[in-house]
Order: C-alpha cells, then sequence, then structure tokens
C-alpha cells in the first residue's frame, strides 16, 4: 500500500493533465463549429434580408404594371381595394419610393363617345381635358386592366 500511496500523486496529477488537454480539444473543436454555425447564420440572414427587400420592393413599387402600362398606348382601368375603377389615359410619373402614380384620367365623354358601356364602380373621371391630372396611392390599387386601345 505504500508503494501505491508514493504513486498516487503523480496519478492524479497525469488525469488533470489528460482531463485538461481532452477539455481544451473539446472547447477548440466547438469554438470552430460556433464559428461555422455563426457564419452559416449571417449567409442565411443576408440571404432573407435581400429576399425580404426584393418582396418589399415588388409590394411597393407599381412596376409590374406601371411600366407596360406607360409604354402601350392603351386606355386603363385601375381598380382599387374599395372596387371603385379609376379610368386613366396614362402615367406620367411614378414616385422614387413607387408609393404614388401621377395619372392622366379619361374624361366621362371620352368613355361615352367611344361606346364604352363603363359600369357604375367608375367613380373618378376627369371633368374636363384641362383638370385630368391626379396622383394615386398605389397601396390601393389592387388590379389594372386594360379598357379600350386608345383611337
Amino acid at each position: 500500500m505504500e508503494n501505491f500511496s508514493e504513486y498516487l500523486p503523480k496519478i492524479a496529477l497525469s488525469i488533470s493533465i489528460l482531463t485538461f488537454v481532452i477539455s481544451g480539444y473539446f472547447s477548440w473543436r466547438s469554438n470552430k463549429q460556433g464559428e461555422r454555425d455563426q457564419k452559416l447564420n449571417q449567409e442565411q440572414f443576408r440571404t432573407i434580408k435581400e429576399d425580404t427587400a426584393k418582396a418589399n420592393f415588388l409590394a411597393i413599387n407599381p412596376s409590374w404594371f406601371a411600366e407596360v402600362m406607360k409604354k402601350q398606348e392603351s386606355w386603363w382601368g385601375l381598380v382599387t381595394h374599395t372596387g371603385h375603377i379609376i379610368p386613366i389615359k396614362k402615367i406620367n410619373v411614378v414616385s422614387d419610393d413607387g408609393k404614388w402614380l401621377e395619372v392622366t384620367l379619361l374624361t366621362g365623354d371620352e368613355l361615352t363617345n367611344n361606346q364604352l358601356d363603363y359600369p357604375k364602380d367608375v367613380r373618378y373621371v376627369a371633368l374636363d381635358e384641362n383638370r385630368a391630372t391626379a396622383s394615386v396611392q398605389t397601396a390601393h390599387i389592387t388590379m389594372a386592366y386594360e379598357i379600350w386601345e386608345a383611337p
């Protein structure tokens, strides 16, 4: 027993050193895994942020209908979220943030002179050619459609 007690401090020291080395190894491995996960999370966050920015841009920017409508010579109906129809000749300007359209409205005479039986939901027509411009908030537009090819 006496021989064993003289080796006991050396055995305890060896076990402590071995435990320290194993603990250091797992700590290092865990740190590396954490760095890898953090990098992956940052890439995922950047991707999500970019996708959200694209979705937000499409939600507020009327480019999905405004660009086509600016190029074609047609009369258009903008349907609002309340179901009313705004008949327009053209889109003059789109605001920088995409939230507003400056449009030229059709007059009631233009609609009736071209034998268009426009529905009762058409509420916003210009009184005359001199007062035909209007600003429309794109958040209230749910649909755009072609009424008639411009004469």
